[in-house]
């Protein structure tokens, strides 16, 4: 039979949660069009959240923990910032904060395959496998090309078969 050793899902987990995961909102969106000046300056906090986010893929944890908190104080309402945040909390081991940080998010914003995605990660790193199997599948839903939410939706799987096949 199949089994997965906890080094091994310790590295998987760890491999595709700091993988960058597109934006929650188109950049034209946001920025306007090219060459069009009439784009609002970012916030301080914008710009805190978007040094995190960089931090958090070169994984300078420590550094991007200080953004990212430094953004959220200016900023609590902002998605990218809880997004972000979130991935930091799932990484660092602390996967129920990270679903405390995405509780708004997915109640307002459940269409979006970013939250869905970041939310599968948090609820598959707390153990909760039924949970993290809807995230993944609404992310996958979301984008069908998704790789990031295949993958995540087949390691829930074999973690769950795992737990299952541990508990008979």
């Amino acid at each position: 039979a199949f089994h997965l050793s906890a080094a091994d899902v310790d590295a998987a987990l760890a491999s595709y949660i700091l993988r960058p995961v597109l934006p929650a909102v188109p950049i034209a969106e946001t920025a306007g069009n090219v060459g069009d000046t009439s784009a609002e300056p970012l916030l301080n906090s914008e710009v805190e959240q978007i040094q995190g986010n960089l931090l958090l893929q070169v994984r300078d944890l420590r550094g991007a923990e200080a953004r990212l908190e430094r953004s959220f104080a200016r900023n609590p309402g902002s998605t990218q910032t809880r997004l972000s945040l979130a991935r930091l909390r799932t990484v660092d081991l602390r996967p129920g904060a990270a679903l405390d940080l995405l509780a708004p998010i997915g109640a307002t914003r459940p269409t979006i395959y970013t939250t869905q995605l970041v939310l599968g990660r948090a609820q598959q790193r707390a153990g909760h496998y039924q949970e993290a199997l809807v995230a993944f599948s609404d992310a996958t839903r979301l984008a069908p090309t998704g790789r990031e939410a295949w993958y995540g939706l087949s390691l829930t799987a074999s973690l769950l078969d795992q737990a299952a096949t541990a508990g008979d």
